[in-house]
């Protein structure tokens, strides 16, 4: 007998109760769980959640729209992201989004016709000393140039009729001083407490560093 997807959240739910307990705390947990197997996060999955957490409904809503890889409405086999921070846009991704465009035939937000691709923006994945990069699923891209795109697409389209798994492609990451080589763990916290509360907020009054970062 086959299983109906209503059946499928219900058992994944069940799963995750049984390993991490039925509390407010393990939301998120189901709702990443019913995301990798479904691909999005259903109406119908959002209000059993509530209901087996005894939390309201929009509780739920409100954390499966917050986090950007939960997704609440159907996307393609294959979510392509691209990294829309500064970083990214200095180094061309512009030009990479154009050409998944012109490739997929369609612009950001939307999905191919065959349900394979969507686009989408990312406010970053964490590859800025490699941009322009992109995510296709959990897959990594980077160093990117438009004429890296149809090959990207036709292996994407490789492993779906094969039912493999998408491989990560990047460059080794650069170390040298900037990117802290030469610093140990801790060693600014180390430093801070040698030095009176003073001296700490004269400091970073000194480096005129701005920012919440």
């Amino acid at each position: 007998m086959l299983q109906t997807e209503q059946e499928g959240v219900r058992l994944l739910i069940s799963q995750t109760v049984d390993k991490l307990g039925c509390q407010p705390t393990s939301l998120l947990s189901m709702l990443w769980a019913i995301q990798q197997e479904y691909g999005y996060v259903s109406e119908y999955a959002m209000q059993y959640i509530a209901q087996t957490l005894d939390i309201p409904p929009s509780r739920v809503f409100s954390v499966a729209t917050f986090y950007q890889y939960i997704l609440t409405k159907p996307a393609g086999k294959y979510i392509i992201r691209i990294s829309r921070d500064i970083s990214s846009m200095m180094k061309g991704a512009m030009k990479i989004a154009s050409q998944l465009e012109r490739d997929l035939g369609i612009t950001f937000g939307e999905t191919t016709p065959d349900g394979l691709f969507s686009l989408d923006w990312a406010g970053g994945i964490g590859m800025d000393d490699q941009a322009p990069s992109m995510m296709i699923n959990t897959a990594v891209f980077s160093n990117l140039t438009p004429h890296d795109i149809p090959e990207i697409l036709k292996s994407c389209k490789e492993a779906y009729r094969a039912h493999t798994a998408l491989e990560t492609r990047i460059d080794e990451t650069v170390t040298n001083q900037l990117t802290y080589e030469s610093h140990y763990s801790g060693d600014g916290l180390r430093k801070a407490l040698l030095n009176s509360p003073k001296q700490v907020i004269a400091e970073v009054s000194d480096s005129g560093l701005c920012g919440r970062g």
